[in-house]
């Protein structure tokens, strides 16, 4: 039986948000690249720090926003107007 241990993880406290992105910034330069970094707050300039790529959260939220709007907008003008018009206090449909 060989005594071969591998390193499954590591964890370090530190005092200041500049101490954390300095850490990141070093790890993220020996080349590792699945690693996580967790405070209780945001720290501002992590995903730099930790070599990560922009996220395109906003953009896909954002134009999934649009549609649903631009569906449901639809949806409730054919619904009002062309499959069951109600004419209440002779205003037009829509």
């Amino acid at each position: 039986m060989s005594n071969n241990k591998n390193l499954y993880g590591v964890t370090a406290l530190f005092d200041t948000a500049d101490e954390i992105i300095n850490a990141a910034r070093e790890v993220a330069k020996a080349g590792y690249k699945n690693f996580d970094v967790n405070t209780p707050y945001p720290v501002h300039g992590m995903d730099r720090a930790m070599g990560l790529k922009r996220s395109r959260v906003s953009f896909v939220t954002t134009i999934l926003g649009f549609s649903a709007t631009t569906f449901i907008l639809v949806y409730a003008f054919w619904t009002m107007s062309i499959d069951y018009p109600m004419v209440i206090g002779r205003l037009p449909f829509f």
